[in-house]
Formats: structure tokens, C-alpha cells, sequence
């Protein structure tokens, strides 16, 4: 399989891409120029093949357990010579047969072939630029040496994944963004809750039992919905449920209390608004901590892996 069109390169978007006697031929969109273009990639500049392996998640129709498994393929990477600058083409070879004619290939035109131990699956172009180099890898001697392509396993700690600075950049930045993001949007339904409680509340009729009516009670609804959205990723404190509890809670009985300097505000009200906030602090909290553990577990059957 070629994942080129998976890593598009310098505002290019691969089309289609074939091998013939001169080497890797490529035909690719310019987005800049809106043109066709052909790239070739000769043999003599294909300086080195690495195989690794590729860990693809695996599921059957017949297993009766929940226990994460893998199809092992094989990812090639070919390094070449553009411009005296290293470049690499990323491949995957998911059968035996397939892995077979990349060996072919590579022994008829002399290209060296290394291997490595490491799952080098969904690494991009520029990882592989900036640290191909500290990538361990040994010169091919043996088929020994090669992922048992097709095997289903659940072991994945012998060959981890290939992870190098750059990535723990990216993850630290995304999740940096996730954070910023988070605390933009409570703080958004902060100021929404105190504008609702400050100027419609006030107007909702309470019912006989004591509380606002199914329309109205929507609203918490959508706020607990989109507060249990921002706990998909595990990234806060055990206490990050109650600081967005107490937040919302402060800002609504600060909206009626300001409302109550304008108009009058009926204890039936108050104690409606009380009966909504306690439903919405228990769904926020409750659906928090299964978050959590729910979480925390997939993140020990991970690390097993």
C-alpha cells in the first residue's frame, strides 16, 4: 500500500503513483498552480529501504472478549537523494507475498535494506526529515529479522512505537490548546449563565411540583451535555468536575440575586433553580468520575501493550 497520499508534501496531493524500470513515478496536484505534475524517484537515488513494523488494530466477528488486538504488517520507508537533502517514501506491505517483492525489488536494484524493531506506523514525512538518524535499525541478514506479517497478537511492549521529539512537541502543544480551549468555554457558560439567570429566569413559571418545566429545563440539560464533552480527554484534576460545578452554580445565583435588585424573585424560584442546579451537579459530577475511570483503564491496558 502507498501512503503518500496519506502525507501530503509542500502544498501536493498525491493523485496516483506507480513503479516501471527508473524507479517510484508519482503524479501529483499542485494546490499553488492547479496543475498535474509527475515526480520520479530513481533507483540511484533510493539510498536505503528500512523495514519496521506496523501494529494495524485487528477485530474478528468470532471473538468474545473486549481484548485489544493487532494485525502485524510491515512499514517500509525508502530514503532518497532530492536535491542533496534526504526524502522518504512511506509504503506497507500487510501480506507475506507483498513483503516478498519489496525484497525482490530492493535486492535487484541493490538497494540497502535495514530493519528495526520499533512500530513505525503514523510517523509523518517530518519526523522521519529531522530524525531518521536516531531511529536503531541494523543491516537486513536474515528473514528472522522481519515482522511476522498477518500474525494477530495482543503483545505490543516488544516492538513500542517510534516516538520521537517532535511528537512529544505536538502532543504537549495539542493538549495545551485542549486546556485553553476548555477553560474558554466554561468560561463562556459562566457568563451565559449569569445573562440567563439575569434576565430570563426570572420569567419562567415554577410548576406545582416545584420546579421550571421540561422546556426550560433543556438549557441545564445542554450545558451538562457540553460540559462532559470537554472530559473526553484525561487531562484534568480529580477535582475539575466541582471548580465547573461551583463556577456555573455562582454565576446563576449571581444573575438572580442581580435580577432580584430590578424585580421581584419568588422563593419558589430560588428553590427551583436550586432543584436544576443539584440535578445538573450530579450528572456533571457523576459522569466526570466514570470519565476518569473509564480513562485511567484504557491507559493501563495501553501501557501493558
Amino acid at each position: 500500500m502507498d501512503l503518500q497520499k496519506y502525507h501530503p508534501v509542500e502544498g501536493k496531493t498525491a493523485h496516483k503513483s506507480w513503479w516501471n524500470e527508473k524507479g517510484y513515478v508519482q503524479r501529483l496536484f499542485n494546490k499553488e498552480t492547479k496543475k498535474i505534475e509527475e515526480k520520479t524517484v530513481s533507483y540511484q537515488n533510493m539510498t536505503e529501504a528500512l523495514i519496521g513494523y506496523a501494529y494495524l488494530p485487528w477485530t474478528s466477528s468470532r471473538s468474545t472478549d473486549r481484548t485489544i488486538r493487532f494485525r502485524i504488517a510491515a512499514n517500509i520507508v525508502i530514503q532518497y537523494e532530492d536535491k542533496q537533502t534526504g526524502q522518504y517514501l512511506l509504503f506497507l506491505a500487510e501480506t507475506q507475498e507483498d513483503l516478498a517483492k519489496w525484497l525482490q525489488l530492493f535486492n535487484e536494484h541493490t538497494i540497502p535494506v535495514f530493519t528495526t524493531d520499533l512500530d513505525l506506523k503514523d510517523v509523518p514525512h517530518t519526523d522521519y526529515k529531522l530524525f531518521y538518524k536516531d531511529i536503531k535499525k541494523k543491516q537486513f541478514k536474515s528473514n528472522s529479522q522481519l515482522p511476522d506479517v498477518m500474525a494477530v497478537t495482543k503483545e505490543h511492549s516488544t516492538h513500542p512505537q517510534w516516538r520521537p521529539e517532535s511528537y512529544k512537541k505536538r502532543e504537549e502543544t495539542g493538549n495545551s490548546k485542549w486546556v485553553y480551549k476548555k477553560k474558554k468555554l466554561t468560561a463562556f457558560l459562566a457568563v451565559c449563565s449569569f445573562l440567563t439567570a439575569l434576565f430570563w429566569i426570572p420569567i419562567w413559571e415554577v410548576g406545582r411540583d416545584q420546579s421550571f418545566d421540561t422546556v426550560h429545563s433543556l438549557l441545564f440539560t445542554a450545558i451538562t451535555l457540553i460540559l462532559l464533552g470537554t472530559y473526553l480527554k484525561d487531562l484534568w484534576s480529580p477535582y475539575q468536575s466541582l471548580r465547573d460545578t461551583a463556577v456555573l452554580g455562582i454565576s446563576l445565583y449571581t444573575g438572580l440575586a442581580a435580577a432580584n435588585l430590578f424585580m421581584p424573585i419568588s422563593t419558589e424560584t430560588y428553590l427551583a433553580l436550586w432543584y436544576e442546579f443539584l440535578v445538573l451537579a450530579v450528572y456533571i459530577n457523576a459522569g466526570y468520575f466514570i470519565m476518569r475511570k473509564v480513562n485511567k483503564k484504557l491507559t493501563r491496558k495501553t501501557n501493558r501493550q
